[in-house]
Order: structure tokens, then sequence, then C-alpha cells
């Protein structure tokens, strides 16, 4: 057995020589008027309450070994975050990255047991995580995903990130050939570039991409009457109460390009959903492990602690409830003699 303090020790210490200390002096104080042996009993039993109550802050627990269960599926996530993406144009005004955060904490629990990499593209192209095992990371890069600062935005395309995908693609293949490789494409489709919708997806961009993976999906988001843009301020200020404008000075409308996203699509060989229902992403990402082989042999053991503070608490709840019917019956008794 093993000690995980849920206290510091410094506060624990403490804790107990007030705790001992106010138990002995309202035993000596009340000696006088109390019968040694009801006295002694009252001490033993303050005093044990405290300590057991120390006990419980101390975290007794015993070391458990569990095995970092991990899958030989790996997932990859290309996500868009261009200005284009904060369209709000999804349900009640939401923007579109709100259902992209979304949706990516879905996937990844409905694919737990999968190593994730994350790459991002705006106005260049970012391996936001390499391949992992650490799913929680996926999820906090989803809950603090954002789009670009919209000053610094120089626009972008679908064919931005493809170079980078495809290399952490190749290098995943060669580190580990025997896996499986998912990728899951998350954008509007929108062209920020300057170019023609019909320009967004030449044919063969994502050829190269298609021999790297075993499936995946296109993710497209937004509406074809589509949505204002807030910009989103420099220096950490978020996304603030103004709104894009056109080159006439009015309010910039971002609308889904399906078209590009259709072509995208069948270039890499898959699905395309359009604002995917939670349905939907639980149904892919249980397809994604279906094809999971068994657990990779050599994963290091990781140590975990279950906690046995029910052993000192039922103990204190005894006590407690010891001290509850001393306290009634001589409330009782304090009743009667003041009646008479």
């Amino acid at each position: 057995m093993t000690f995980q303090p849920l206290l510091s020790p410094v506060v624990l210490g403490l804790f107990l020589v007030v705790g001992l200390a106010l138990v002995t002096w309202a035993f000596v104080r009340g000696r006088r008027s109390t019968r040694g042996s009801r006295g002694l009993l009252t001490l033993l039993r303050r005093g044990g309450m405290v300590l057991l109550l120390g006990l419980a802050f101390s975290g007794p627990a015993i070391a458990v070994e569990q095995e970092d269960v991990v899958s030989n599926v790996e997932i990859i996530f290309a996500v868009d975050r261009t200005g284009s993406m904060a369209a709000e144009d999804g349900p009640d005004g939401a923007p579109r990255l709100e259902a992209v955060r979304r949706d990516i904490r879905t996937l990844v629990e409905a694919s737990s047991s999968a190593r994730f990499a994350v790459v991002t593209w705006d106005s260049s192209t970012r391996v936001e995580l390499p391949v992992t095992t650490d799913s929680s990371a996926v999820v906090n890069f989803a809950d603090n995903l954002h789009q670009e600062v919209s000053e610094f935005s120089t626009g972008s395309s679908l064919e931005r990130p493809t170079a980078v995908v495809h290399d952490l693609l190749q290098g995943a293949a060669e580190a580990r050939p025997q896996n499986l490789r998912y990728l899951v494409v998350f954008s509007d489709g929108e062209a920020t570039d300057g170019m023609m919708p019909s320009e967004t997806s030449e044919a063969g961009a994502w050829s190269e991409v298609f021999d790297l993976v075993d499936g995946g999906a296109v993710l497209g988001y937004g509406t074809a009457e589509g949505g204002p843009m807030r910009i989103y301020g420099v220096g950490g200020t978020g996304a603030t109460d103004e709104y894009m404008t056109d080159d006439g000075g009015q309010t910039a409308i971002s609308s889904i390009d399906e078209a590009s996203l259709q072509t995208l699509a069948s270039e890499l060989g898959m699905p395309l959903l359009l604002n995917p229902t939670e349905v939907q992403l639980q149904a892919l990402g249980g397809e994604f492990m279906d094809g999971a082989n068994t657990v990779i042999e050599g994963r290091p053991t990781v140590f975990t602690y279950s906690y046995l503070t029910w052993i000192p608490a039922l103990g204190l709840a005894l006590l407690v409830c010891w001290e509850i019917v001393v306290f009634t019956r001589a409330a009782v008794r304090l009743r009667r003699t003041r009646a008479l």
C-alpha cells in the first residue's frame, strides 16, 4: 500500500495538530463536570474522528498496473481554420468552427484507442499534433480551436495542406507500416486566396495522399445561403463584435463550396458528409475501428492508483453516528432537567 495525499503534507499535519489539540482542550475543560470513564470515551471517540479523517486525507491507495491500450488505427484530422470557417450559418447562428469542435470530440470518443494527428491550415499549414496516443490532447486542441487572426490572413485554398498532410502520412507509414491510416478533412471548401471555385481543387492535388490512406471522409460545413464572419482580433482578443466586409464595404457573406468539397472527396475516394450529425460521426468512428487489430505489443505499463479512502471513511461514519447518539441523549437529559 502507498499514500497519495489529497492535501499537502503541511496542511495535513496542521489539521492533525490543531484537531487533536482542540479535542484535548475540550477534554481537560470538561473533566470536572464529566465522570472519568465518560470523559475518556469522549476523548477517544473525538480523537479517533480526527485521526480517521486525517488518514482519509492522506490518500491510502494501492498501485494498479494498467496496460496503455492502443490499436493499429491512425486518424489524421486536417482542419480548415480560415476566416470563412467562422461564418455564422450554423444552428442559431453558431459559427462553423463550433460544429468542428463538437465533431472532433465525437470522433475521438468513437475511436478512443486510435492514434491521432492534427494538421491545420489557413494562410499557412501547421502540424498541431504529431501522431500521438493521447486522445485528451486532441480534445484539448478541439476545445481551443479558433479561426486565424483576421489581420494576418492572406487567403487559402483546399490545396494548401496537401504537402504537409502527405509528409505526415508518409512518415507514419514508414514508422508503422502495419497500421491502418484514415484521413478526415474539415472544411467549407471556400477559396479565400483569390482563386475561382473551380480552381480550388485541381485534379491530382491530393492524388499522392490517396495512396497513403485506407479511407476517411470529407466533412463539409456551412450552407448555400451562407453567413457573416466576425473579425478575430490580434493579441488574444478573440472574436470581436465587428464583421468582415467585402470590397464594397458591405458585410461579407461566406457560403459553402459544395462542388470543391465533392471534387476533393472524389479525388480521395472518400464520402462527403455535409454538416454531419452525431450519429453519422459515431458510425464513421466505428468504421475506422472495425479494421483495428489487437492491441499493439510492447507498450509501456501505466501505473494508476486505486484509493482506499472508503475504509477510514467508514470508520469515521461509525464514530459520527456514536457522537450523534451521545449528543441526542445529553440533549434529552438537559431538556428533562429544565422541565423539572
